[in-house]
């Protein structure tokens, strides 16, 4: 363990395990728990998947929840963490059983590896602002623009995912969003995607860092809900996931396809669904401003108590 949110010094804690061994098995699901008894309340479950890379590299991909010990129900609350993207980069010595693209399960030689973590400084000055607005990609190669933005913190933009479990043609979706204002550096934020292509709507939620040389991250942890078509199927509606946003600074002709008007004798139809997107979001934004106003003059309240009247 190298990281622990309590004061008693770290020690090392045994785990149970359990992995799939029926079936393919050569890159298995697998759980185990953690009890921390040694130097801690805590309990944590593990899930995740093995996985082999064509150099032989074993790695474990694992998603937690961590589970403290809180002393009344009413904090029943807060008693529950979640988090995902841990990688164990594992490197067995090669053995005559070891076959080439089988997980092995073992865990001997692994070494946890926390990406995008920062580690702690005596001497760290305050990070510059960081701004949601712009364009996005992330890990998985799916593009966001957040295009527009208010003072009270809402934004508007379009998302082009890379990945869909459906077979319609991807299309660029409209996103609305909001973020913590006021004196803050590295905001968080939330928000939702309706997809255009597909019945399914995510939600993300995240936040944006900055590090020591001004390089801005986003990141974001989503739900993805699916359609189903009866209550009996709605424990598998909900998929989870995360993804982390680096700021795209240049773009080629190839990326830039999708998303620039310029490209539409190139892109055609995903330019054309990007410029209804945009409208739409002009619309919607506009519609906003127009309620907002009408709140903060007292006119909707007035129209009300006229047709009382």
């Amino acid at each position: 363990m190298a990281v622990s949110a309590t004061q008693a010094p770290i020690r090392p804690a045994l785990l149970c395990r359990s992995q799939q061994l029926h079936g393919e098995g050569q890159q298995p699901t697998f759980g185990f728990t953690v009890n921390w008894k040694s130097f801690s309340d805590s309990t944590t479950v593990f899930v995740g998947q093995c996985f082999v890379d064509k150099s032989r590299e074993e790695s474990l991909h694992t998603m937690w929840l961590l589970r403290e010990e809180v002393k009344a129900e009413k904090d029943d609350w807060k008693a529950t963490r979640l988090h995902l993207r841990l990688y164990w980069e594992c490197r067995p010595p090669p053995t005559p059983s070891h076959q080439p693209g089988l997980c092995t399960g073992s865990t001997s030689g692994c070494q946890l590896r926390i990406q995008h973590g920062v580690g702690p400084s005596a001497d760290r000055s305050p990070p510059p602002q960081c701004s949601l607005l712009g364009l996005w990609q992330n890990d998985l190669g799916s593009e966001m623009n957040i295009s527009a933005g208010n003072n009270a913190g809402k934004f508007f933009g379009t998302y082009l995912t890379k990945v869909s479990a459906t077979h319609k043609p991807i299309a660029v979706s409209p996103l609305r969003g909001s973020q913590q204002m006021g004196n803050v550096k590295q905001p968080t934020f939330g928000f939702t995607v309706t997809w255009s292509f597909t019945d399914s709507t995510t939600v993300f939620v995240g936040q944006c860092f900055v590090d020591d040389k001004g390089k801005e991250t986003l990141q974001t942890m989503w739900l993805l809900r699916k359609k189903v078509d009866s209550i009996e199927d709605n424990w598998q509606a909900t998929l989870v996931g995360t993804n982390n946003f680096t700021r795209l600074q240049s773009r080629g002709v190839g990326a830039s396809c999708r998303l620039q008007l310029h490209l539409l004798t190139s892109c055609p139809w995903q330019g054309i669904s990007f410029i209804l997107a945009q409208l739409l979001l002009l619309l919607l934004s506009l519609e906003e401003q127009a309620w907002s106003s009408r709140l903060s003059s007292g006119g909707v309240g007035k129209k009300l108590r006229l047709s009382m009247e």
